[in-house]
């Protein structure tokens, strides 16, 4: 589980980090990872889920999608 892995990290950087993350990946492993840097989530992510609400009120989280798919960005 990764949480914002790709904050205070530059470009390169970055897609050295999501391609570290993505090497961990197999059949029988998942990795979840937290971003809201939506192009390394476009590099790293086969499915995502979508977290929206108001803080302290209400909370809702998507059922996984493919990441073009993911109806949370319109």
């Amino acid at each position: 589980m990764f949480d914002e892995p790709s904050s205070y990290l530059d470009v390169k950087q970055r897609l050295k980090a999501a391609s570290a993350i993505r090497q961990l990946l197999n059949e029988d492993r998942y990795v979840i990872v937290v971003e809201h840097d939506l192009s390394v989530l476009d590099y790293l992510s086969d499915f995502i889920c979508c977290l929206y609400g108001v803080p302290g009120v209400y909370g809702v989280v998507t059922l996984p999608s493919g990441v073009r798919e993911a109806g949370c960005f319109k």
